[in-house]
């Protein structure tokens, strides 16, 4: 019905975050009208009997962070477009459809004019490394807002307790608005820009991918809390400090130089911005994008005294890079098929 009598079967939607807040509406939307209705079926306004839903059983998910996600649109959705209705009943929402939203800035900060920052990121990358490239679209995805909440909750739902964002403040008490994705960490979110990249003289499946990843913040005290709880995240995830420096982590083989099983990750936070680069080794974090910098590190390098999770997988939630170049590629994939 959304897309025969809305058109909303024509909006751009090129990246996680555009996709994110347009299903915010659409789905918002069909949320609203189920409360509505099961609210009039309690209140016996039907002369017939209401329609029952089928019991929402549920399991353990093979992936916490992809779940998180993904739910984004159903929870905050309906927040969103329930404000709508609010304002001005289904014409305010029906509205909506003309003039949609762009960001998950905007459907998830509704009551606030906040505009979202679309940081820059200059391709500094060595020769031998290429820009990832989807035909007919970006050259680039941002993750949004929801991406990041997906981020630094998954570890809580992995360790069965509360890490970086306690369950209890997460899990809402809403028969439709379930999740809260209004948290402080990620309040100070402004936009961000991923770009993957491949090694093209690589010959190992797996082994050739690198990400560089901006994300801009409202002032600098935002963006050094994000970066406080995204290093304890790829802690949690087995990242082991490098050798020589504060801000380079490695995982596997890494520091190998070996790309069979290993990657690198360094962090560097620049005032309001967060800079995120990722690669098969340390040694070609700079190769992906030469303007990183390395914090020296004098101090013996430990890594983590116990870390709560055994490295990375595909299964264990979302990985600092391997889950970032799967969520980029899935979506844009998913994207152009829904296109």
């Amino acid at each position: 019905l959304q897309r025969q009598n809305l058109g909303s079967a024509q909006y751009i939607r090129q990246t996680s975050d555009q996709e994110a807040a347009v299903r915010a509406l659409t789905e918002g939307d069909a949320k609203l009208v189920d409360y509505r209705y099961e609210q009039a079926c309690d209140a016996a306004v039907w002369v017939e009997a209401c329609v029952q839903p089928s019991d929402d059983s549920s399991s353990t998910p093979n992936n916490w962070g992809l779940l998180i996600n993904d739910f984004y649109p159903y929870s905050a959705g309906f927040v969103y477009v329930e404000g709508l209705y609010q304002e001005g009943g289904w014409d305010a929402v029906d509205a909506a459809y003309e003039n949609p939203p762009e960001t998950t800035l905007e459907t998830s900060y509704p009551d606030r004019s906040l505009e979202r920052i679309d940081p820059e990121i200059e391709d500094q990358s060595a020769a031998g490394w290429d820009r990832l490239t989807i035909e007919d679209g970006p050259d680039h995805d941002v993750i949004g807002l929801h991406g990041l909440v997906a981020t630094l909750v998954a570890p809580s739902y992995e360790a069965d307790g509360d890490l970086l964002i306690e369950l209890d403040e997460f899990l809402l008490d809403h028969p439709r608005d379930r999740l809260a994705y209004r948290q402080p960490l990620v309040e100070g979110w402004r936009g961000d820009r991923l770009y993957g990249y491949t090694a093209s003289d690589s010959e190992t499946p797996g082994g050739n991918a690198g990400v560089v990843w901006a994300i801009a913040w409202a002032d600098a005290e935002a963006a050094e809390a994000f970066a406080d709880a995204y290093e304890q995240v790829v802690e949690f995830r087995g990242g082991e400090p490098a050798a020589g420096y504060a801000n380079v982590y490695t995982f596997g083989d890494a520091a190998d130089d070996d790309r069979t099983g290993g990657m690198a990750l360094a962090i560097e936070r620049d005032g309001d911005r967060l800079w995120i680069v990722a690669a098969p080794t340390v040694e070609e974090l700079t190769e992906v994008n030469a303007g990183i910098e390395f914090v020296e590190d004098d101090s013996p390098s430990g890594g983590p005294e116990e870390p709560s999770a055994d490295g990375i997988g595909a299964a264990s939630g979302f990985g600092p890079i391997v889950a970032l170049v799967a969520l980029i590629t899935l979506v844009w994939v998913q994207r152009r098929r829904s296109c």
